[in-house]
């Protein structure tokens, strides 16, 4: 072939003219529209020319490469950016210009281009002499032979530096505002807590003082009746402050996750039978309280601390927000290697779009504010349940009842 042409463009152009029954020489006349050789060189000529100069106005970098990694063409751009000649690049590996710790990658990134010499996109980092590290982000395709084999890689750089820094800005700026976000909500926690805590606290206190007050002066005049009559108010606000305290305890053990987990055989019929029947001495007949179990016979693996916390505070709700003769209802139940137990009242329900709430600390549903109470006995039964490794549902409709369903994992016994 009299003509000077790239490798690669010589045997696409061998290949072509071998399928078509033609010459080379044809193809390159007719492709060029040229009536002889002198005027194929001077159009080639004109050819390159044109396109050396368009490669080298890119401002992105263009390399190719050799399998081994040696440089065999670099444009203007490529110099400018490592700061180094052409003599400098060429017959010499690239990879003088990249990290250390790059190059398994990068040999990884060659192996896929000899595989298949299609378009892979790469970014990496290089260090510049003055120390500022960039970041290119690298199209390379392979260069083939007739024969389909790689024989040259050429990639085309894009310096990504701007993109990369401002990237990492929005991850810092997300991150901060999280973390402001976060820390708001903790104080806007806190000062729910301070305040909710001091105004529950404070109504007991007062009950208490205004009873021990009486006491104290009246108490020689005051019947038997009436004497009973305060020390059973005092009695029944101190047991209101010792279950106050006793939540804030268990949410504070709860969240630090301090709270130990110990299964031992339990009757948990009998368990949920003593509740229930501590539930009907305490709410004085005013809500027909039942149990219905169905469970095993024996004894069941389970830790009846956080029962007691969990079955406690639901049926706690359940009383606060029903009725005077309604029913209040717990069961339970094992189903597919599951404790399920389930708590149903027929109170005042909960509004469809704040069921999703009501775990959270210190919430209350809009038609509860009438109730004392502190909301932290539903944040502390789902995470006794999480605790535990179980989880709770509710299904509810307001003036319709509620009805918390539980699923505890059984277990087996410590040793």
């Amino acid at each position: 072939m009299p003509y000077s042409l790239p490798d690669d463009l010589a045997a696409a152009l061998k290949t072509k003219a071998q399928a078509e029954g033609s010459s080379v020489e044809d193809l390159i006349r007719m492709w060029l529209n040229a009536d002889d050789d002198q005027d194929v060189l001077r159009r080639l000529h004109k050819s390159e020319t044109r396109y050396q100069a368009i490669v080298q106005s890119q401002i992105d970098l263009i390399c190719r490469y050799t399998p081994d990694t040696v440089l065999t063409f670099v444009n203007d751009a490529y110099c400018k950016f490592f700061q180094k000649s052409r003599d400098e690049l060429l017959g010499r590996s690239f990879l003088i210009l990249n990290p250390q710790e790059q190059h398994e990658r990068i040999h990884r990134r060659i192996t896929a281009v000899l595989r298949n010499p299609g378009p892979e996109i790469a970014i990496y980092n290089v260090v510049m002499p003055d120390g500022d590290i960039r970041w290119i982000q690298w199209v390379d395709h392979g260069v083939v032979d007739e024969h389909g084999q790689v024989v040259e890689i050429q990639a085309v750089g894009h310096d990504i530096t701007e993109l990369k820094r401002l990237e990492e800005q929005r991850v810092r700026t997300a991150a901060l505002e999280a973390e402001l976000t976060a820390e708001r909500e903790a104080n806007e926690l806190k000062n729910r807590f301070i305040s909710t805590i001091s105004h529950e606290f404070r109504n007991p206190l007062s009950v208490i003082k205004a009873s021990a007050d009486m006491l104290l002066h009246y108490g020689e005049r005051m019947s038997k009746a009436k004497v009973e009559e305060h020390l059973a108010r005092i009695i029944g606000q101190v047991d209101l402050a010792t279950g106050l305290l006793d939540d804030v305890l268990a949410l504070d053990a709860t969240r630090a996750g301090t709270l130990d987990f110990h299964p031992e055989p339990a009757d948990i019929a009998g368990f949920c039978q003593s509740l229930v029947e501590y539930f009907r001495r305490t709410d004085d007949k005013q809500h027909d309280i039942v149990f219905e179990g169905v469970l095993p016979p024996g004894q069941i693996a389970a830790d009846l601390r956080f029962l007691n916390r969990i079955l406690t505070n639901l049926m706690s709700n359940a009383i606060k927000y029903s009725p005077a003769g309604s029913r209040i209802r717990l069961a339970a139940a094992v189903e597919a290697g599951d404790l399920v137990l389930q708590v149903e009242d027929e109170g005042i329900g909960i509004p469809k779009d704040e069921q999703i709430r009501i775990f959270d600390s210190f919430f209350r549903a809009r038609n509860a504010q009438h109730v004392v109470g502190t909301g932290l006995g539903l944040t502390i039964v789902r995470q006794h349940v999480e605790a535990y490794g179980g989880r709770i549902s509710v299904t509810s409709q307001p003036g319709q009842g509620a009805v918390f369903r539980v699923w505890l994992p059984l277990r087996d016994c410590d040793k």
